[in-house]
């Protein structure tokens, strides 16, 4: 077995084939997060990506995506996975079906990586610490055989939602909602509102980082025909000329990742949150969604609409080597530094 590194620009055209061929429909990596246009994306934006490449007899049998933070890091060999705690998904691209994530890594050159993310109905993963995520399975698209479900499980919820939407409407106005709409300025106030919501619930910032703004921009900008396979979706739910919320997410095979929604706190008291999600799943047969993937954690708004929960792997992967253990090592002063910081 041969494993060779390259820069994601230096992939050639069976590489690239051989990634769409282990990230399509029908594979165990079907998440836009896994998809090569993310991986573009995140390079298009002037992040440092870099591939594994596992070839056997001539033939790719795995590809491993990752990222280096900055160069201080690069020059310690201390890589971290695609995207960050951006994505909601990491693992190595095969169609051999893994079982010990720590075997698989094991014949790679990589000496440290700590990893979350990993799911755990593809990849054993011993040691790790298990992370609760859901779903919305909209079973080919029906939204009505969801909401019927809804209505049987949650029918408090469900009642309640549709309460504050009457309401809504009775004393402020008609609700207008866009898919994915075409205004530019959204985005940013998208991003700007969000960091707010951060600053405010005294969550730490997930957009604080220049290159991870960028990222959001980098898909507007390229990745926005929502007749491609991979493309990104900005929603927005207005009442009259008033914004009551925003949501910025990736679809691919049929998977819309709720990645970055945002409501304005001024309506709080409507749910326009909840609004907005109900909106996307009554129109998803027109949009051709059949899963919303909220991702990790398991919230109250999370829990009252998933019918799917699966569970993730966290933890890291220390090669026996000097620079495995001193990396392990760095990992650990950092994450203490950070932490005694936030307290």
């Amino acid at each position: 077995m041969n494993v060779l590194k390259k820069q994601f620009y230096e992939l050639n055209d069976y590489e690239v084939e051989k990634w769409r061929q282990f990230t399509g429909i029908d594979s165990n990596f079907p998440s836009p997060f896994f998809q090569y246009e993310f991986a573009q994306c995140l390079d298009n934006a002037q992040v440092d990506v870099y591939v594994y490449i596992w070839y056997e007899n001539d033939v790719i049998i795995a590809l491993l995506p990752l990222q280096f933070r900055n160069f201080g890091y690069k020059l310690l060999g201390f890589p971290h996975r695609l995207g960050e705690e951006m994505s909601d998904y990491f693992g190595i691209l095969t169609d051999i079906k893994p079982s010990c994530f720590k075997g698989l890594m094991e014949a790679c050159p990589v000496e440290f990586l700590k990893y979350s993310h990993l799911p755990a109905l593809i990849y054993n993963s011993d040691n790790s610490e298990k992370v609760i995520a859901s779903q919305i399975d909209l079973q080919n698209n029906d939204s009505s055989v969801y909401f019927n479900w809804l209505n049987t499980t949650n029918k408090k919820f469900y009642k309640d939602t549709l309460r504050r939407k009457r309401k809504l409407e009775e004393e402020v106005g008609e609700i207008n909602y866009k898919f994915h709409s075409c205004n530019n300025d959204s985005l940013n106030e998208l991003i700007l509102n969000k960091r707010k919501q951060y600053l405010s619930t005294g969550v730490e910032d997930s957009l604080s980082d220049d290159w991870k703004r960028q990222v959001l921009q980098v898909l507007r900008r390229d990745f926005n025909n929502p007749k491609d396979s991979f493309h990104c979706v900005l929603s927005e739910l207005y009442v009259g000329d008033q914004w009551l919320a925003f949501h910025f997410g990736i679809q691919c095979n049929g998977i819309l990742q709720y990645w970055f929604p945002v409501y304005n706190p001024e309506f709080k008291k409507y749910a326009p949150g909840r609004l907005l999600l109900f909106k996307t799943i009554e129109q998803a047969n027109i949009n051709g969604i059949k899963i919303i993937d909220r991702g990790e954690g398991f919230s109250d708004s999370k829990k009252d609409t998933a019918n799917v929960v699966h569970y993730m792997n966290k933890g890291e992967y220390t090669a026996n080597t000097l620079r495995g253990y001193f990396n392990n090592f760095i990992c650990a002063i950092s994450w203490r530094l950070k932490h005694n910081k936030l307290r």
